[in-house]
């Protein structure tokens, strides 16, 4: 009886292994692919697929066509991050709002967007976390360069001087 549970227990333990790590078809996100579209063509350091969306809202919005035309369009204001990789060591994570118009699925520029309450609240909330900064482990990366040059430049210089000599 003992031995039939432990191959049970074993070919549990196989199926939750190998059936689990199966492929996986996953949907993608036509508003992630829009704004992964546009920083690959606007930022030159973009890493792709590395857009998150941290928070976003809905709302009806006068959208400018032109410079004398508007028109009222369902939007979508996104507040996302993303990475930027320089050098394959430095990564800075930025954070910004995008507007996204839901009704001709298409990102919107952002002079082009009318601010209505809802989203100059939705701003409002978001305007002291839009910034640009450097991740942890690039940070500590500076830092050791930095401080490597400022103690062991002077530690070489003391360890290889030579006194001069006196005649």
């Amino acid at each position: 009886m003992l031995f039939k549970k432990r191959y049970l227990y074993y070919s549990l333990i196989l199926l939750l292994l190998f059936g689990l790590s199966g492929n996986a078809v996953f949907a993608s996100d036509p508003i992630i692919d829009s704004i992964d579209e546009y920083l690959v063509k606007e930022e030159s350091y973009f890493k792709k697929g590395t857009v998150t969306v941290r928070d976003f809202v809905d709302t009806n919005a006068e959208v400018m066509m032109s410079e004398d035309e508007t028109e009222s369009v369902k939007v979508k204001a996104l507040y996302i991050s993303y990475t930027e990789q320089r050098d394959s060591f430095f990564h800075f994570t930025n954070r910004e709002i995008y507007y996204y118009d839901l009704d001709n699925n298409e990102l919107l520029p952002s002079s082009s967007v009318v601010l209505n309450d809802d989203l100059k609240a939705f701003i409002d909330t978001h305007r002291d976390e839009l910034n640009r900064s450097i991740t942890g482990p690039s940070l500590f990366l500076i830092l050791f360069f930095l401080f490597s040059f400022i103690i062991v430049g002077p530690l070489l210089t003391m360890v290889f001087h030579r006194p001069s000599s006196e005649r």
